[in-house]
């Protein structure tokens, strides 16, 4: 220690200090900020400044002969020295541009990496060149012709920084360019003011401690920034708390009202049965508000579950191939009852839909559609009006179809704010209390996750008083078979008329039409098609086929269809459309004239082969239908059924139900309960087994395998069926992979009961 001056001891303590200062920035900063780019890029200038301060500390040492002194080492503790200095400088360049996310890095790296080269470089070179500096035999140091060049060029970066804040910043306010000039001034004014100093005397303190504060101002503000960010996170994550606390508050609240409601109906109907058992009439009717309570209960039930499922990861999509206009037509048949109890008109397209075929989860993509229709009926005032849209469009990755589903009404509506939250779990607009309208307020939140599993997005247009749309988009896989020709030869050329008085139906028919061969054209109006078919053969064109609407506005499509034969006579062929059931108007239908019918929605497939048919030529390979299983059960009476529940009120709801259809029931308490019973009884005694899956004991999964591992091989594979509450798919599969035949969910639907147990006895 007393071998060292007094200047060069302050110095290496300067030195030093820094060091102790920077290395502990460093510490903190690896430890709370280096996630973004520029908190790690700021890491590296503080390493490089370390690494730059302890070469200071060598430097002095050397040149003051506290350590070795030679030519090489002089050259190589100054080229050290000197070159951290460059690299220390064009780092703060490059942290200060990632700060203001500047464009330059990525458009002008040649540019900026260039002087950076150049200089380190020549200052590799120097001991050969001597252009930056020299070491003379006497050990002293004479700087190079291009010593200031090497000075602007290690300025010159610090210097592009200072110029892309003031630019970058020309049109911000006085206080934002203060907040900025925190982060973006320091390390420029130091590099800049302290860089020129030529001596080490002067330049080492001042640089070092000038770089120290820097730091420090770059920490500090960082600190700023991080605590006001994490107070607007926790007071938004507060206020969040406390809006889905309400939302949960308010939803128990309305969900206590809605489950007692349709749970009084139950209590007081079913007291007023059995006080009034004798007069069959109002027990009956008793009975059927019982059971659409019920129904109305299961539902909320189902919601609730179902959310439950959902964010708790349980669900997954069962991909499979569907066919469109099987989902549509299914659709309608379970929607139209609910549009006509209210007196409203149901409208359903999907003129647009090229590919009908795409592999999809039914299941799920039912659910989305029945919720927002549901929804649509729901909250639509008797008298109005409901669109259902379905088309395809360009622009799907290969093998895919692009599809739009828009379902839209003219009912109530919903303010803006609520739209906007209409798809969180918990929230409803009003409360049955005062709406009249009961709902879990989880159907829409349940439609959005199920969406976002499709990878697919769902918007929401409305304004109250003006009705709602909802826009579903997905991409679907299509089917790999489903572009084929649809041109018919025997059609080709042949005049159509299509009669609707919707006009994009009667446009997308049309084009359907064009594509069979045909030369169509169409009419909004039932009386104008009476006088086209009257004039059609005046003005050469006499139509062949005509597609009528059911409901028309003006005279009704069954009268259009009476008038057209009385003027055409019995060889023009009539295909009817309709939304609803023409079963119920068959007869009529077919008696005025009608040839064919088809289902609305209209599909380019379904009225293809509605026209083949009719014309006489059926296709090369039809497809196959679903069988229909027949109601009639007479068969099936005498039957014997093993009934496995742990519940007392199950089993004698169970066989009561199975007795009435004529079956001989048995029961069984749980699964090792059934499984002697089994035994006692021996091979084919029973003829099916109905089993209960949550039992003590031995619950039904354990059951069937055990029952399947009887050595009796006759017993071991008598048919078993899951009659459970667990519903949802995974507990199909489970059923499935125990060794059951089928599964039948609870509550028991009763022409299900009977289907699954036709399908295992017949």
């Amino acid at each position: 220690m007393d071998s060292l001056s007094n200047h060069v001891f302050n110095y290496v303590y300067a030195n030093a200090f820094c060091m102790a200062a920077i290395a502990i920035l460093l510490y903190k900063q690896l430890k709370v900020f280096n996630e973004t780019p520029v908190q790690k890029s700021f890491s590296h200038v503080l390493i490089i400044q370390l690494a730059y301060f302890f070469s200071c500390i060598v430097l002095i040492l050397v040149m003051n002969g506290n350590l070795p002194k030679s030519i090489p080492i002089i050259y190589c503790v100054d080229m050290t020295n000197f070159g951290l200095f460059a690299i220390c400088a064009f780092k703060a360049f490059l942290y200060l541009e990632l700060y203001q996310d500047a464009e330059e890095l990525k458009n002008k790296r040649t540019l900026i990496f260039l002087p950076f080269l150049i200089n380190i470089s020549l200052l590799v070179t120097t001991p050969l060149t001597g252009l930056y500096f020299s070491v003379t035999d006497d050990l002293t140091v004479k700087f190079g012709i291009l010593w200031k060049v090497m000075l602007a060029i290690n300025c010159l970066y610090p210097a592009a920084a200072l110029m892309s804040f003031l630019y970058r910043n020309r049109n911000k306010t006085f206080a934002e360019k203060i907040t900025q000039f925190k982060v973006s001034i320091a390390f420029p004014l130091f590099f800049i003011a302290c860089g020129p100093l030529q001596t080490i005397d002067w330049r080492i303190p001042i640089l070092c401690y000038g770089l120290t504060l820097a730091d420090i101002f770059v920490y500090i503000h960082y600190t700023d920034i991080l605590m006001r960010e994490k107070n607007i996170a926790l007071e938004k994550e507060k206020i969040a708390a406390e809006e889905k606390s309400k939302a949960k508050t308010a939803f128990l609240s309305s969900m206590s009202h809605d489950i007692r409601t349709p749970m009084n109906a139950i209590i007081g109907f079913t007291d007023l049965a059995m006080k009034d058992v004798s007069d069959t009439e109002r027990v009956t009717d008793y009975l059927a508000k019982i059971k659409a309570s019920s129904s109305h209960l299961l539902s909320l039930i189902n919601d609730v579950l179902e959310m439950s499922r959902i964010e708790s990861g349980k669900i997954e999509l069962d991909e499979s191939l569907c066919s469109l206009p099987k989902i549509l037509h299914d659709l309608n048949t379970i929607i139209i009852g609910q549009a006509e109890a209210k007196q409203q008109e149901l409208f359903m397209d999907a003129v647009g839909v090229t590919n009908e075929n795409i592999i999809c989860d039914k299941l799920r993509l039912n659910q989305i559609l029945l919720n927002l229709l549901s929804n649509a009926i729901k909250y639509t005032q008797a008298g109005g009006k409901i669109f259902v849209k379905v088309s395809q469009h360009e622009g799907a990755p290969e093998g895919y179809g692009k599809y739009e589903i828009r379902v839209k009404d003219n009912g109530m509506g919903m303010t803006q704010e609520f739209s906007e939250t209409i798809f969180e779990a918990f929230t409803r607009e009003k409360t049955s209390t005062v709406s009249g309208i009961q709902g879990t307020g989880l159907g829409m939140a349940i439609t959005k996750r199920i969406v976002d599993l499709m990878h697919g997005t769902i918007e929401v247009i409305t304004a109250p008083g003006e009705g709602t749309e909802f826009i579903v988009r997905a991409n679907f896989r299509i089917a790999q078979d489903d572009d084929k020709d649809f041109s018919i030869a025997e059609l080709k050329g042949i005049h159509a008329l299509v009669v609707d008085d919707d006009f994009d139906a009667c446009d997308g028919v049309a084009k359907m039409l064009s594509a069979f061969g045909m030369n169509p054209s169409w009419t909004l109006s039932g009386k104008e098609a009476v006088l086209r078919a009257k004039h059609s053969g005046e003005v050469g064109e006499k139509f062949g086929l005509y597609v009528i609407d059911w409901k028309l506005p003006d005279l009704g499509g069954l009268e259009v269809v009476r008038q057209i034969r009385k003027i055409v006579g019995d060889k023009p062929v009539i295909i009817l459309m309709t939304a609803y059931d023409w079963v119920s108007v068959k007869d009529e239908a077919l008696e005025a004239g009608v040839n064919a019918f088809c289902n609305k929605p209209v599909f380019r497939s379904e009225l293809h082969q509605t026209l083949l048919n009719t014309i006489g030529r059926q296709l090369q390979k039809e497809k196959q239908c679903d069988k229909n299983i027949s109601d009639d059960i007479s068969d099936l009476e005498g039957k014997k059924i093993l009934l496995v529940d742990d519940i007392d009120v199950n089993r004698e709801i169970g066989t009561a139900i199975l007795e009435m259809s004529g079956f001989e029931v048995e029961t069984a308490i749980n699964g090792e309960d059934a499984i002697e019973i089994l035994k006692n009884k021996g091979a084919g005694y029973f003829d099916v087994v109905l089993m209960d899956v949550q039992m003590p004991v031995m619950n039904g999964y354990e059951a069937t395998a055990a029952i399947r591992q009887l050595k009796n091989k006759k017993l071991a594979n008598v048919p078993i069926l899951a009659m459970t509450a667990n519903a949802f798919d995974e507990d199909i599969k489970a059923a499935f992979a125990a060794g059951m035949n089928g599964h039948i969910a609870k509550p028991i639907d009763i022409p299900k009961l009977m289907e699954e147990l036709k399908k295992v006895l017949a």
